[in-house]
C-alpha cells in the first residue's frame, strides 16, 4: 500500500492528494470518500475527553462535523450523478480545516488511510 510522500511537506502532500483524486474513476472516488468519511469520524474522537461524555475541544468537533457534512454530500453527489462538490474541492477544504484548527496531521492520516483502503479494495 502506498501513501502520499513526505507528509511533513504540506505542499507536496496536498499536490499528491489532488493528483491521486484527479484520475480516479467515479466508483473509486465513491470508495475513497466513504473511507475518508469514516476516518474523519475516528479523527474527531480526538476532541473528546477520554473516559467521559465530555468534549475537550467543542469548536474543533463542530468543524469536524461540518467537514463530515461536506464529505458525505460529495459522496452522495458522486453516487447520484449530481454535479456537486468535486473531490479536489473536498481535499482543499480539508487542507484549510486542518491548518486553521491545528488538525493537519489527523487530516493527513485520514486521507492516507482512506487512500490505502481504496487501493486495497480496487478490483483486480
Amino acid at each position: 500500500m502506498s501513501e502520499f510522500q513526505n507528509t511533513n511537506d504540506n505542499q507536496s502532500f496536498w499536490s499528491e492528494a489532488v493528483k491521486f483524486g484527479e484520475f480516479l474513476p467515479v466508483e473509486r472516488k465513491i470508495a475513497f470518500l466513504a473511507h475518508l468519511a469514516h476516518e474523519l469520524t475516528v479523527a474527531a474522537r480526538g476532541t473528546y475527553i477520554p473516559g467521559t461524555d465530555s468534549v475537550a475541544k467543542p469548536e474543533v468537533l463542530r468543524h469536524y462535523n461540518e467537514m463530515q457534512h461536506r464529505v458525505t454530500a460529495s459522496l452522495r453527489d458522486y453516487i447520484t450523478g449530481y454535479s456537486g462538490m468535486p473531490l479536489d474541492a473536498v481535499l482543499e477544504m480539508l487542507k484549510d480545516f486542518g491548518l486553521m484548527q491545528g488538525e493537519s496531521n489527523h487530516i493527513k492520516y485520514a486521507i492516507n488511510f482512506a487512500r490505502n483502503l481504496t487501493e486495497r479494495d480496487r478490483p483486480s
